[in-house]
């Protein structure tokens, strides 16, 4: 299996679906994904390969972006075979990517969903984090309170449930811009200057 080959494939099928995303799980949401992906897996001592194809994949069948969940995912699996994958990888993939959402709270049992599932909480956080929480809003029309609320219910709670050493230590001045741009949003609407 030529890798490089493979990755650009996948990349492209990505991308296709993907690249006209508004809720803050576009194309680029994907790529920065993988390339954490890559970086934490290199750290944590883990090829990184499998860990860029789960991290460009994870959102393929979510729930939130896809009227047929079954059907995305047969789709995926469907292109995973024709990239020539075995049976044993391709379920590696799909567990690793049923594990990753926030919201079906399943735990990460293996480095490698681990990896893949902090560098998904990542892209949660900091600068993208706090853009993509706005973006998700304004897509689905939320007023700004809710959007907001987000922060309190979900963001301020993943830097705690980071597995690996490395997105740990990314996580930390993540966490702390998202709750400098809260706090200052709270000082604004009141007006407390």
């Amino acid at each position: 299996m030529n890798q490089s080959a493979v990755l650009d494939a996948i990349r492209q099928l990505v991308y296709n679906r993907f690249y006209d995303d508004t809720s803050g799980h576009n194309y680029d949401h994907m790529i920065r994904v993988s390339k954490m992906s890559t970086y934490i897996a290199k750290q944590e001592g883990l090829d990184p390969f499998l860990a860029e194809v789960i991290a460009l994949t994870h959102d393929f069948y979510d729930d939130k972006l896809v009227d047929n969940v079954l059907a995305s995912k047969n789709d995926l699996i469907n292109h995973l075979k024709q990239l020539e994958f075995s049976e044993e990888t391709i379920t590696c993939i799909i567990d690793a990517i049923d594990v990753i959402s926030f919201r079906h709270h399943r735990t990460a049992t293996t480095l490698l969903q681990q990896v893949v599932k902090d560098s998904d909480r990542l892209d949660a956080i900091g600068a993208m984090g706090v853009i993509r929480t706005i973006q998700y809003g304004t897509t689905h029309q939320r007023p700004i309170e809710d959007t907001m609320q987000h922060f309190d219910d979900k963001l301020f709670h993943l830097k705690d449930l980071l597995h690996t050493a490395t997105a740990k230590k990314i996580a930390e001045k993540r966490h702390q811009l998202m709750r400098d741009f809260y706090e200052a949003y709270y000082e604004e609407r009141d007006f407390l200057y």
